[in-house]
């Protein structure tokens, strides 16, 4: 949820998020959880922050929670900026990734991520777009057990946009595919 573009030794930038992600209604594990009348999509808030550091460096946390139930998700990220960036050339990073789930007694479940992205501002606007891959580690724990420990890669891709209509105001939408679409839009604090 950010161009490719560090945000500087002074650089910070908090904001709240949320995600649509498209889920397979017809899924009777889905539909079990919403009483059979699972959405098309489901709804997550977030809440993002990222601190620039010395060196191009920038690192992140986050905070999300899945409304009417004790499913919460905690995550890091850590980006290095390859090119800041500047009047004709784009900003290139790279970025590692990691989150966990938490609130869920039958299930361990952490993913891995790594990515490249790119960035190119224009005066207010500053569309980016990335690849990388993702891999999810889940473990069943109590009655779940008997379904064991699964670790599987994922490609994702991703695009956005930043405007930045007044200063210290940063309004971000991005689109990313992996498995499912997920679509994001945070507005932020960002200096």
């Amino acid at each position: 949820m950010a161009p490719a573009s560090p945000l500087g030794i002074s650089g910070f930038d908090i904001g709240a998020e949320f995600s649509s992600i498209s889920i397979d209604k017809t899924s009777d594990h889905w539909n079990k959880a919403f009483q059979n009348d699972a959405p098309s999509y489901l709804v997550i808030p977030k809440i993002r922050a990222r601190k620039g550091l010395p060196s191009g460096i920038d690192i992140g946390a986050m905070y999300s929670y899945v409304p009417n139930s004790n499913i919460r998700l905690y995550g890091a990220e850590l980006s290095k900026s390859i090119m800041e960036g500047n009047m004709a050339a784009p900003a290139l990073s790279v970025r590692a990734t990691y989150t966990s789930l938490a609130g869920v007694d039958d299930l361990a479940l952490q993913t891995y991520g790594f990515d490249a992205s790119v960035s190119k501002g224009f005066l207010i606007v500053t569309p980016y777009a990335g690849a990388g891959m993702m891999w999810v580690n889940s473990k069943a724990k109590g009655t779940l057990q008997s379904l064991g420990e699964e670790t599987i890669a994922i490609p994702r891709v991703f695009g956005g946009v930043k405007i930045s209509p007044f200063p210290l105001l940063g309004i971000t939408a991005e689109a990313e595919y992996a498995e499912r679409p997920v679509y994001s839009l945070k507005t932020a604090i960002s200096f």
